[in-house]
């Protein structure tokens, strides 16, 4: 190997470099307690591009892992700090790369034999977050609407979890952090609503109506929102607010205490049973006539799709996995009759009363002959 190596020496090529100056401190903010603080300020340099490095490194010498959030608490109450999802090495590729950052979907979490209902929890959200923080960058500089999908999927995935592991979690870590992540996920869903509604719903709209005034002001209106709308997701996404809601929600989940580490596989085995029961009742009525079944069926089927992705790995029995994930096609037809509804609300909003009601009269002929198709194609 090392003769190999030194044969290769003259056609080695440096990639990169990480040129930085680091002032290190050892703190002791507590008796037994010791951290030791780097600060490196620099840059990332690869083929003549460069970007800047602006790193605080926080390493435990001695104490608990809980005396290490504390600090970084307390420096987030002086200072703007960020927790940084991205290693450093990767951040020198891209570089390197200069090409722009691809949206992120979410990763598969690994469940081992034995593995508690707590531990399995901790992974789950620790992966929601790396999702949600993979996809940061290209929210906060770039207009593909694909990463506002990621990290709307990312929350909408965690808030799942804490639903499903209500029960074995604190009160007060549901109280104090579900209703925070609602709220992002809320403003995520609202400027990905309109971002649906310009990209796919409006040349459906401008196809079936000749180019007029209404066309008109309705496309400019959607544009509006649109941007509107991103430049307050990427607000949230570099307030100070925000960086604490990361690095308290990860102290809080790595402190969580154990509970009952041989219930997960009965828990997930009923809760699957009780959400397919629910999506078949709420299918039920909409089959029969009810069409306001349709949304309720919808956020039904996600929660299901969601906890069929949380338990599957545990299942050995192939069938009975492949069976639920087979009944989970129709909502991508419920999918489209949720456009169409939020279509309508959202034409009412751009074009209120009559300059509208062409448009609106049209969403709601397409949602009606949906529904009608689904209906028939049942009860074939």
């Amino acid at each position: 190997m090392r003769q190999w190596l030194q044969s290769l020496h003259a056609d080695l090529q440096v990639t990169f470099t990480t040129s930085f100056t680091r002032n290190a401190w050892l703190l002791r903010p507590h008796e037994g307690v010791r951290i030791e603080l780097m600060l490196d300020r620099g840059w990332i340099i690869c083929l003549g591009r460069r970007q800047a490095l602006c790193e605080i490194g926080l390493k435990l010498v001695s104490g608990s892992p809980k005396d290490l959030f504390s600090l970084a608490s307390e420096l987030q109450t002086d200072f703007s700090l960020h927790p940084e999802a991205i290693a450093r090495v990767e951040r020198s590729y891209r570089v390197l790369a200069d090409e722009s950052l691809p949206a992120v979907k979410s990763s598969p979490v690994r469940i081992d034999a034995g593995t508690s209902a707590t531990v399995y929890f901790r992974r789950i959200a620790l992966a929601c977050l790396r999702h949600l923080q993979s996809n940061e960058q290209g929210l906060r500089q770039g207009d593909d609407p694909e990463f506002v999908h990621q990290a709307r999927a990312a929350i909408r995935r965690l808030r799942s979890a804490i639903r499903i592991w209500r029960p074995l979690l604190p009160k007060d870590f549901v109280s104090r952090f579900d209703p925070r992540w609602r709220t992002l996920a809320e403003q995520l869903a609202e400027a990905r609503h309109w971002e649906v509604f310009l990209t796919a719903t409006l040349p459906t709209i401008a196809a079936d109506l000749p180019e007029g005034v209404a066309s008109a002001r309705l496309a400019n209106y959607a544009q509006r929102r649109s941007v509107i709308n991103r430049e307050a997701v990427r607000s949230t996404l570099q307030s100070d607010d925000y960086s604490r809601l990361l690095l308290g929600f990860t102290a809080a989940v790595l402190a969580l205490p154990e509970r009952d580490a041989a219930c997960l596989e009965a828990r997930a085995r009923a809760l699957l049973d009780t959400s397919a029961a629910e999506s078949g009742r709420l299918a039920a009525q909409l089959l029969a006539g009810d069409d306001s079944a349709a949304d309720r069926l919808r956020a039904a089927y996600k929660r299901l799709r969601y906890a069929l992705e949380f338990f599957a790995p545990m299942f050995a029995d192939q069938s009975r996995r492949d069976g639920r994930v087979a009944a989970n096609g129709l909502p991508e037809l419920l999918a489209r009759l949720n456009e169409l509804a939020r279509a309508v609300h959202l034409t009412e909003e751009a074009l209120p009363g009559e300059p509208g009601e062409a448009i609106r009269d049209g969403l709601e002929r397409r949602r009606k002959a949906l529904l009608a198709e689904l209906r028939a194609g049942s009860s074939t």
